[in-house]
């Protein structure tokens, strides 16, 4: 999928098609690192022009041993099970590992029961795959859900995710069990620091409905939504696309649309819903940073205009009242994350000058006053707390108030001291001090 486009791009076509094709094949992902959600995924043609098949000819059995291994321990935390596939298999074996992985979820469901052996490159046997009781016995259900977050974690941290689809067509398929449609569910929808909160629980938590979470994507639309015609489905999606700077034709045929069903369609506007809030409280957070960083910086109307789309945002609320073109798009919450850490960045600079200028006064204060900046609560060796130099500024300017007022004290005393020290530097003796002191005393 290409990369969204941010408000300042322009505008796109996003007219939708009720019939796409669907690509059977996925690809290789690019590298990346930006997590996958609904509003950024896409399923490439073909993994580097090797099919599923000539991928899984090249598993090697001790793999295979590996990854069942993995899969049927179904009382760990999955993010355990997770994280032991990752060390185990680097990003450039996965490939092989997820497309034979994909055969086993898209062939067998059930309950594991003694079934025959697998076939040598560890897929059922050609005379078995038409036995469909055979295939109901590969994974239960529990096995599935570790299958699958091992599907979905593989990819997670690539810009596309060549897998995505066979994970749509789990979560759309009719006769799937509720907690399993409800699984993937959490996964597609689930922010990249969400992720460990779904997977802390084990396959068994969620097979069992431990977890309250596990709702498809149908149950988290207002039922308004789910009662709505295909037209108005479709409608809905165009404008979903349009916001996220989605093309829609292409979310219908990367998703796996043969044709667009009022199902898959909702439960594509349950999958872009997630992202839109997602996209809707990043830039709601960042227009506010934006607008205190442009007060302080007393920046530019000019520039300002260029993040027009953000002042939309921060005056609406909810995603509901967003309908401009690409306006929470992910170019769009990069770009303004962008702005609002250079705007800051710059912020600290300038206070940080400012800091230091009154840091090298107090110290300059201090020392034609004899005091010591201890007494004070001052430290020049110390680091600022939490780097605000604004504040630490403030607590500066206090001190050098409080040295300016004691100086006027002082001055007899600093100049006594300075004669002494005069008179230290020349090599006087005390006599000669006092003789000096006495001469002084009698020419006045």
């Amino acid at each position: 999928m290409a990369a969204a486009a941010s408000p300042d791009d322009g505008h796109r076509d996003h007219s939708a098609a009720a019939n796409m094709s669907s690509d059977p094949t996925p690809t290789t992902a690019a590298s990346g690192a930006t997590p996958t959600t609904a509003a950024s995924v896409t399923i490439p043609t073909a993994a580097a022009g090797v099919s599923r098949q000539d991928l899984i000819s090249e598993l090697q059995r001790g793999d295979r041993s590996d990854l069942w291994t993995l899969i049927v321990a179904t009382d760990r935390p999955i993010l355990d099970v997770v994280a032991d596939f990752v060390a185990r298999f680097p990003l450039e074996r996965r490939h092989t590992i997820v497309a034979f992985l994909c055969t086993i979820l898209e062939f067998g469901r059930g309950t594991i029961s003694g079934g025959k052996p697998l076939g040598p490159r560890g897929l059922p046997r050609a005379a078995e795959l038409t036995v469909s009781p055979f295939l109901e016995k590969i994974l239960d259900l529990a096995a599935r859900l570790n299958a699958f977050a091992i599907l979905h974690q593989s990819f997670v941290l690539e810009p596309e995710h060549p897998y995505i689809s066979v994970l749509l067509n789990a979560a759309c398929r009719v006769e799937s069990h509720r907690a399993e449609c409800g699984f993937i569910q959490l996964l597609l929808t689930s922010d990249f620091e969400d992720y460990k909160e779904v997977l802390k629980l084990s396959a068994v938590d969620y097979s069992n409905g431990s977890s309250l979470q596990s709702l498809i994507a149908l149950e988290l639309l207002p039922r308004e939504k789910i009662e709505m015609s295909k037209d108005k489905a479709l409608s809905r999606l165009k404008h979903l696309c349009r916001i996220l700077g989605l093309d829609c034709n292409k979310m219908l045929k990367e998703f796996g649309c043969k044709d667009a069903t009022k199902r898959r369609v909702l439960t594509l506007i349950g999958l872009l819903e997630g992202s839109v809030t997602i996209n809707f409280n990043k830039l709601k957070k960042s227009a506010e940073d934006l607008l205190y960083e442009w007060k302080l910086a007393n920046t530019p109307f000019q520039k300002m205009a260029k993040f027009y789309w953000m002042v939309v945002i921060h005056d609406s609320n909810s995603s509901d009242e967003i309908f401009g073109d690409d306006f929470l798009s992910n170019a769009a919450v990069d770009k303004a994350e962008k702005e609002a850490n250079i705007l800051k960045d710059a912020r600290i600079r300038r206070q940080k000058n400012k800091y230091l200028a009154k840091e090298k006064k107090l110290i300059k204060l201090l020392e034609e006053t004899h005091l010591n900046g201890i007494a004070f609560g001052f430290n020049s060796t110390e680091e600022v707390e939490g780097g605000d130099y604004r504040e630490a500024k403030r607590k500066l300017k206090k001190i050098i108030e409080k040295v300016k007022s004691l100086s006027k004290e002082r001055k007899e005393m600093v100049m006594r001291v300075e004669i002494l020290k005069r008179a230290v530097s020349l090599k006087y003796t005390p006599e000669q001090i006092c003789m000096r002191k006495q001469k002084m005393l009698l020419t006045d």
